[in-house]
């Protein structure tokens, strides 16, 4: 019996067990078999290819019109991948017209603003990791939860002071972001602001109240991180707000260890200049001479105590 002849069902039954390359063939083989498999081949175009659906696809390839033409056939606006993202995750990644232009066709027709992936992480989280303002600016009009923590305990504010974007950490500011909360290890925005020496975020973190005299789990507290990776401004910023120069971590460092460690030559000057102690020994017994090891830092301990400074680690091994 030829193949048109049978009944409209058997093929819907037949279509139902091809895989899409055979389907395909089989719909383009005549005009009628194309009307009546429509729905079936519908169907693989949104079905789950991978870890990802036809909108995720349509969404990475940045096609605002295929998105919309998913949309209008109750495609899921929250199927999430193989990595816990959906669709909504995907169009944040990137800073463009058409980029935004499918945020706004996702969040006007209810997708969920707040899902979290794998690893926690919000759309929120990734508009601001891959500092993409007008996604966040979106978000935020859509009225996402700004505190959500992601499973290393960190909200869109800890990513925002990371990136140095005063732009990012002022918007999240202004709609209410928590500049208390902590992180699993204990930070706060500032800390992290502190660690990516951006003087213009930790200004406004302290504007808005931020602790200066927190200590997260490992004890490095804010002026430890600003000596590690800092510059002078954010060393007096944090001085000049009455932080302890002498406050010592749980391994006993200070923050001239740090800056000594890192051989950042700038903050461990201007740590002396405002009067760090050298000789505060860490909970291996050592000061700030046995960690001289960088040759600026080494001279500039020197000019200070006028004299020999102790042999540092590596001397101590030759």
């Amino acid at each position: 019996m030829p193949l048109l002849n049978f009944p409209n069902e058997l093929l819907l039954i037949v279509a139902e067990n091809l895989n899409p390359r055979d389907l395909n063939s089989f719909l383009q083989a005549n005009r009628r078999l194309a009307c009546v498999l429509a729905f079936p081949f519908e169907k693989i175009a949104v079905r789950d290819k991978d870890g990802w659906n036809a909108l995720s696809w349509a969404v990475r390839g940045e096609h605002p019109g295929l998105v919309e033409f998913l949309l209008a056939r109750s495609v899921d606006l929250n199927f999430q991948d193989h990595a816990g993202q959906t669709a909504l995750h995907w169009a944040t990644r990137h800073n463009c017209n058409k980029c935004q232009a499918v945020i706004q066709l996702l969040l006007g027709r209810g997708a969920n603003n707040s899902i979290q992936d794998n690893i926690g992480l919000t759309p929120l989280h990734l508009s601001v990791i891959n500092r993409n303002i007008p996604a966040v600016e979106l978000l935020l009009e859509s009225g996402v939860d700004i505190n959500v923590p992601d499973k290393s305990g960190k909200t869109a504010l800890h990513r925002a002071a990371a990136t140095e974007c005063e732009d990012l950490v002022m918007k999240l500011l202004e709609k209410g972001a928590n500049v208390h909360i902590q992180d699993n290890s204990g930070r706060t925005a500032l800390h992290w602001a502190a660690e990516h020496r951006s003087s213009a975020v930790i200004r406004r973190l302290l504007e808005k109240g931020s602790n200066i005299t927190v200590f997260p789990i490992d004890g490095r507290g804010v002026l430890h991180l600003a000596a590690k990776s800092g510059t002078i401004a954010t060393i007096n910023m944090f001085l000049g707000k009455g932080v302890d120069i002498m406050a010592q971590d749980r391994d006993g460092a200070t923050a001239l260890h740090w800056a000594a460690m890192y051989g950042n030559e700038s903050t461990f000057r201007a740590l002396l200049g405002n009067g760090a102690g050298t000789t505060i020994r860490d909970g291996r017994g050592r000061t700030v001479a046995s960690w001289a090891v960088f040759p600026s830092i080494s001279k500039a301990l020197s000019e200070v105590t006028k004299g020999t400074p102790e042999p540092s680690e590596v001397e101590k091994l030759r």
